[in-house]
């Protein structure tokens, strides 16, 4: 994908009217020229594609649409909000609330699928750099104000709303700011009947009361005993004082779940039978389509037509150009269109 230039857009121009079924062509993984647009977040190609009459509802083998796209290259606020607007406003809260294949990505909206791998937490492993926790919820403000918050009544792949992931990652900033977008969130029961609250609770609960970690013992065993018995009888007992100065992210995610429950009180919101049986059945689907647990006797022609079935679907998994070239210039996503330099690095407005 070149660099957002004047010549780069005549070329674009160019090929869509020399070749106007190009417009719709699609890559090994599924992907048109707008969604290739839309993944390194060149926005004034969106916008050619776009007047050009590129199908805006598509989607790749994977599930993902213009946004799940979009959001994978991590734009800053400043960015995303022009390119929101360039999409049909009938068609954007559609886009919002469809789900990726539960196989490939774990059914995730666009908003559930960006804040399970930026959300701001240091209790799993580090997210990427790109944003500060500000610019963060800038994003996700602009995101919620876009879709009006479509999404947070959705249940992902494995049953759990927005919230859910939001507590369970530990994210103290993104449990704060959902509530407070939609305090009811948090009386909203996952499949398996468990309201946010309750799974805050529990996991701090569990923190509280988690077994000491065993005191470390050299490996000579010649050394070992002597090296415990000889130790001061403090170094056993943990400090009162430094554990209850730090203070965990699990713990910060509970805090805010009870400032918000003695603010607004609210019932609590069961699953339906329906929203559990659509969970059920989304996981079910990842096994009923496989050949090796069908007991259907297959003849001959069966068996031919099997093969060429498998020899397609092995040609079209193979990565072209287009998917390879992508792969390789991931990091050029979401450049500045005057200095090509990454949003959090370009100073053209600063």
């Amino acid at each position: 994908m070149p660099n957002p230039t004047a010549k780069a857009e005549q070329l674009i121009s160019y090929i869509i009217q020399a070749q106007p079924a190009t417009l719709e062509l699609k890559n090994s993984d599924g992907d048109t020229p707008l969604m290739t647009a839309c993944y390194f977040g060149r926005t004034s190609f969106v916008e050619l594609l776009i007047t050009s009459g590129a199908d805006q509802s598509t989607r790749n083998k994977a599930g993902d649409n213009l946004l799940h796209y979009a959001l994978q290259g991590l734009p800053l606020a400043g960015q995303l909000e022009p390119f929101l607007n360039l999409l049909d406003k009938d068609l954007l809260p559609h886009l919002f609330i469809t789900r990726t294949n539960l196989h490939n990505n774990g059914g995730m909206t666009p908003l559930h699928s960006f804040i399970s791998t930026t959300a701001p937490s240091l209790y799993y492993s580090p997210r990427p750099k790109a944003y500060t926790t500000e610019q963060w919820l800038d994003v996700l403000k602009l995101l919620l104000k876009f879709s009006g918050g479509a999404e947070l009544e959705m249940l992902n792949g494995a049953g759990d709303t927005l919230l859910h992931t939001a507590v369970m990652n530990a994210s103290a900033p993104l449990v704060r700011a959902l509530i407070d977008f939609r305090p009811s969130l948090m009386y909203r029961e996952n499949a398996v009947g468990r309201t946010p609250v309750e799974v805050a609770r529990d996991r701090a609960a569990a923190e509280k009361f988690k077994a000491p970690s065993v005191p470390s013992v050299p490996n000579n065993d010649q050394q070992s005993v002597s090296s415990l018995v000889g130790r001061a009888p403090a170094e056993f007992v943990p400090d009162s004082k430094k554990a209850d100065k730090a203070e965990t992210d699990t713990s910060k995610v509970w805090k805010v779940c009870l400032e918000f429950m003695e603010k607004h009180p609210s019932k609590r919101r069961l699953v339906s039978l329906g929203e559990a049986n659509d969970v059920a059945k989304r996981l079910g689907e990842q096994y009923s389509s496989s050949r090796y647990f069908s007991i259907q006797a297959r003849g001959e022609d069966d068996d031919d037509e099997e093969e060429k079935e498998d020899a397609e679907e092995r040609a079209s998994d193979m990565a072209d150009f287009s998917v390879n070239s992508r792969n390789s210039r991931s990091g050029g996503r979401w450049l500045c269109e005057k200095c090509h330099k990454k949003g959090n690095v370009c100073v053209c407005e600063k």
